[in-house]
């Protein structure tokens, strides 16, 4: 049989060898899906309905697309929320921890999908809990207090009965991080 990949003809001799070809050009195939482009939702979602989350987690944070997308989760769009709580189980504790942060972000921008799409998967106390005070966005006692009001203010707004339980401990880890923030001992001197 021949096949061309990548432009060059490859002769196999048997349809075992040629599974066997497939199953170590793999590996490269997935790592050149992030390579050099954009991210796309709907290619990253069915990406990982492909190979599943893990592999998709693990070739996702070791490049630079890593930073791409936790920007996209940080819209609040409700296709990268989705794809955040399929890689949510597959991430370890330093992406979940961004992932995180990127949901926090999420809030003022999309309350309702955040709260609706993201939480049981990422904690609502965490998710409207303290910003990270090592993001040079919040890196003041200003930045950090106008960004948990523009928060408190797009949970405020949600009037979605399905999500009010939601939105009360979101607002209640809101109000108890604004304490944290102006607290004489806290984050800020």
């Amino acid at each position: 049989m021949n096949y061309r990949t990548l432009g060059w003809p490859v002769r196999h001799r048997s349809p075992r060898a040629f599974a066997a070809y497939l199953a170590l050009m793999f590996p490269l195939s997935v790592a050149c899906a992030y390579a050099g482009t954009s991210l796309n939702a709907a290619s990253l979602s069915a990406e990982i309905k492909a190979n599943g989350a893990g592999t998709v987690f693990a070739e996702l944070s070791q490049g630079d697309k890593w930073d791409e997308f936790l920007k996209n989760v940080e819209t609040g769009h409700a296709q990268w929320l989705q794809i955040a709580v399929q890689l949510g189980p597959a991430s370890d504790q330093a992406a979940s921890t961004l992932l995180t942060v990127a949901a926090g972000v999420a809030l003022a921008k999309a309350a309702s999908q955040v709260l609706s799409i993201l939480v049981p998967t990422f904690p609502v106390e965490e998710v409207c809990g303290l910003p990270d005070v090592s993001d040079l966005r919040f890196a003041t006692k200003a930045k950090a207090s106008r960004y948990l009001d523009a928060r408190v203010a797009a949970v405020t707004r949600l009037t979605q009965p399905t999500i009010a339980d939601r939105k009360s401990a979101c607002l209640k880890a809101l109000e108890q991080a604004k304490q944290i923030i102006a607290a004489p001992d806290g984050p800020f001197p």
